[in-house]
């Protein structure tokens, strides 16, 4: 299956929180959005307060490798889900860190732009 609007925002995103351009990232995701953090904290509600963490990372981290290791589209008429694997190499101060993981996202594609609604994430 494929949806090639649901699948360009979803890189979009990725290219957008690597380059730390806020802004675009602001435009990939839903006023409303929710997040899952990978710990299964409580759910971070609103585009601003997922910007946040995005920014706090980034901060604190630097990224050496992210490679998305699979993607697949799912559409379900205005949502369409998005099932991504991924690879994360990074560093906080001295220490090395690799995640692997998968991420779902909701895509709302009933506007002019496709948005994310939601973004789970889990550490496998």
């Amino acid at each position: 299956m494929t949806d090639l609007r649901s699948e360009l925002i979803v890189r979009a995103c990725n290219d957008a929180w690597q380059q730390s351009d806020w802004s675009t990232l602001a435009d990939c995701f839903h006023p409303q959005a929710v997040l899952l953090p990978p710990d299964v904290g409580d759910p971070i509600v609103g585009r601003d307060q997922i910007l946040e963490t995005y920014q706090e990372f980034m901060a604190a981290a630097q990224v050496t490798e992210f490679t998305v290791d699979d993607l697949v589209c799912f559409p379900f008429s205005a949502i369409s889900m998005v099932h991504m694997r991924f690879t994360l190499d990074y560093r906080i101060a001295d220490e090395a860190f690799t995640d692997s993981g998968l991420e779902v996202y909701a895509i709302d594609s009933s506007g002019p732009e496709a948005r994310i609604v939601w973004r789970s994430q889990m550490i496998l």
